[in-house]
């Protein structure tokens, strides 16, 4: 079956696509390679376009049915629930994949990324913070820690996690449009200015229009040009 999976080989039903690793899971639960393959296999289909995502849904269901201490499934189901646009669901699994295991570093990234998506950026800040501990480079946990302290008003915080997030080489136009954002609303123009140009050339985008437009009245408003 995993040779399948890694070829792109697609099970003529879908819904048996997952059978294979319940049965190794269901012989032997401690088989961990067996879980965290179906667990690929279901991000594939739910966040790949691979297949149907209520088949996705369900086979992580059936594996914690085999092995209810099965964190990894709760994150799995979590992952599909913040696909689908549903974060209070996502956070109460993460909070028992949490519950199973307590010092799970890419679950406090996720927990922080449900409570940013439920727009309660304050209580997402210190769970991207303990993921940052556990691991300097996250760069999901860095800029969403980013966009978590911006929303709460912590400015100068929040452009140090950009930075920081350019540093690891996460040089991404959304991490140079907070920036610009972050820079201007602090009168910064010349430096808000400096991220615009360089999110549009990420993008692709070219100097014309609007975009001169705003870049000559922030010249000529003044601001302090720091």
């Amino acid at each position: 079956m995993s040779a399948a999976h890694e070829a792109g080989v697609r099970v003529p039903d879908p819904n048996k696509s997952f059978d294979s690793y319940l049965e190794a899971a269901r012989r032997d639960p401690q088989f961990a390679d067996a879980q965290d393959r179906l667990l690929a296999l279901a991000l594939d289909f739910a966040l790949g376009g691979q297949g149907p995502v209520a088949v996705a849904r369900t086979s992580c269901e059936r594996l914690l049915a085999i092995d209810p201490s099965a964190y990894k499934a709760h994150a799995a189901l979590a992952e599909i629930d913040l696909m689908t646009g549903n974060p209070a669901a996502a956070e109460e699994r993460l909070k028992r994949a949490l519950s199973l295991h307590p010092e799970w570093p890419a679950g406090f990234e996720r927990m922080g990324t449900a409570l940013s998506r439920l727009g309660r950026f304050g209580e997402a800040i210190p769970w991207f913070e303990r993921a940052l501990t556990e691991r300097s480079d996250d760069a999901d946990a860095i800029q969403g820690l980013g966009v978590a302290l911006a929303e709460c008003g912590r400015q100068e915080e929040a452009i140090l996690a950009f930075r920081t997030a350019i540093s690891l080489g996460i040089k991404t136009a959304h991490v140079h449009d907070n920036l610009a954002s972050l820079l201007a609303a602090l009168g910064r123009t010349k430096e808000a200015r400096e991220h615009r140009h360089e999110s549009r050339r990420i993008s692709g985008k070219p100097r014309l229009g609007l975009y001169l437009l705003r870049d000559a009245w922030e010249w000529l408003s003044g601001g302090t040009d720091r």
